[in-house]
Order: C-alpha cells, then structure tokens, then sequence
C-alpha cells in the first residue's frame, strides 16, 4: 500500500487562479491550454493542460458537484474543455 502526501490544491479566483502539487504557483488562465475530465471509483480529476509545459496538474474534486463548478468557471474564464469535460457539464445538470 502506498499513500500520498503530495496533498494537491486548486483555487480559482476572479484574475488568475492557484495551484500546487510540491510548491504553490499562481497563473493567469491565459496559461491553460486545455481542461480535462477523469472519473474514476471514488475520484473526479480535473486535469490542467498548459501553453508552455509538457506538465499538467490533475486534482480531485472530491464528487461530481464540485467538478462541475470548477469547470464552469474555468469556461467562463475563456480555458478550453475537452469533449469529456463538456459532456459531463452537460450532463451533470
């Protein structure tokens, strides 16, 4: 067994948003090239894909609810959804 204290973190505000995986960074959603979807037993991934890095950030949202949420904002802010995040917003109404 394996266990993870990485403890990811995602926080959207008004002009740029947050995250970490080992250290805090704060961007503009300008950098977000793309945002996908993952589910699985237990977990909703957000996944961010970015301009300028082959790495992306993948954080649990903890239930489909809050998926949601975060994938609306971060539409209304102009970041590109794949087909399955624009599914599962359709969907998760």
């Amino acid at each position: 067994m394996t266990d993870s204290n990485l403890a990811p973190l995602l926080v959207l505000h008004q002009a740029d948003f947050e995250y970490r995986v080992i250290r805090l960074k704060r961007r503009p959603y300008t950098d977000i090239c793309n945002v996908d979807l993952r589910t699985a037993i237990g977990t909703v991934n957000i996944i961010l894909e970015f301009h300028d890095s082959v790495r992306n950030f993948a954080g649990n949202t903890g239930n489909g609810e809050n998926a949601r949420k975060a994938l609306d904002i971060l539409a209304s802010k102009g970041c590109a959804l794949s087909e399955r995040a624009r599914a599962f917003v359709s969907t998760a109404l």
